[in-house]
C-alpha cells in the first residue's frame, strides 16, 4: 500500500508516519522532544521536519497499469506455450468481430450473424473456438502455478483475456510499457500534494475495479 514514512537525515534509519514526536539535538546542545503533529492532527511542515532531522519519503504503490503489465509478463514467461494459446483464441474474436471482453450471448449472436443457415458449420466453428478456449484456461492454470500464483477459475480467464491480448509479446511498443514509480523524498509542499492526489485517486480506482468485481 502506499504511504509516507519518515527518514531521518543524518542516518537514513525510518520512523512510522504516525509517530508522534522524534528526540533531536538543538542548538541549546539539548535532547528535546519535538511534535511532528500538531494538535487536529495536521503534521510540521517540512522545512520544521527538516529541522528535526527527518525527510519525508513517499513509498508509492505501482499503478493498476503496472500490476496488470507485471502480472500478465511474468505468466507469459512462466510458460513459452501460453502465448500461442492467447494468440489462437484471439484470432475467433478477431473473426467473429467480437470485444475481448464480449459474453457469451455476445459471441453467440456473433455466430449467429456468421452462419446464419449453416448449423453444422456453426457447431463446428463453435467446437473449435471453445476448444481454443479450453487450451487457454490449461495453459493459463500451468502458468500460474509455475510463477507460484494461486489457481484460477474460468471467471478470472474470461476477466484477464483483454489483458492478456494487450500484452502478448511482440505486439506493443516499449513506450507503452508503464513506467515503474519509484521510492522518493519529497521536498517540496506542491510535490507531496501530487503525491496524496496520486494515493487518492489510486484508491479510488482500486474502490472502482472491487465493485465491478462484485457486480460480475
Amino acid at each position: 500500500m502506499a504511504k509516507f514514512e519518515f527518514v531521518k537525515i543524518a542516518d537514513g534509519s525510518v520512523l512510522d508516519y504516525s509517530t508522534p514526536s522524534v528526540v533531536c539535538e538543538k542548538t541549546v546542545i539539548a535532547k528535546v522532544k519535538v511534535p511532528l503533529w500538531t494538535g487536529v492532527g495536521e503534521r510540521i511542515p517540512l522545512a520544521e521536519l527538516a529541522n528535526a532531522g527527518l525527510q519525508l519519503r513517499y513509498v508509492p504503490d505501482q499503478s493498476a497499469a503496472r500490476v496488470e503489465y507485471e502480472k500478465i509478463t511474468k505468466l507469459y514467461n512462466a510458460d513459452s506455450v501460453f502465448p500461442t494459446r492467447v494468440t489462437e483464441l484471439k484470432a475467433f474474436y478477431d473473426e467473429l468481430g467480437v470485444a475481448y471482453t464480449a459474453t457469451t450471448e455476445m459471441i453467440e449472436e456473433a455466430l449467429n450473424v456468421k452462419f446464419p443457415d449453416d448449423v453444422e458449420a456453426k457447431t463446428t466453428y463453435y467446437a473449435r473456438f471453445n476448444a481454443a478456449l479450453l487450451n487457454v484456461k490449461i495453459n493459463y492454470q500451468a502458468a500460474s502455478r509455475a510463477a507460484g500464483e494461486d489457481f484460477v477459475d474460468d471467471f478470472t480467464v474470461y476477466r484477464d483475456f483483454p489483458a492478456l491480448v494487450k500484452w502478448l509479446p511482440g505486439t506493443y511498443e516499449e513506450s507503452e510499457i508503464p513506467a515503474v514509480r519509484h521510492e522518493e523524498i519529497i521536498t517540496t509542499p506542491e510535490r507531496e500534494q501530487e503525491a496524496k492526489d496520486e494515493m487518492a485517486h489510486d484508491a479510488e480506482l482500486a474502490e472502482q475495479a472491487a465493485q465491478a468485481a462484485q457486480e460480475q
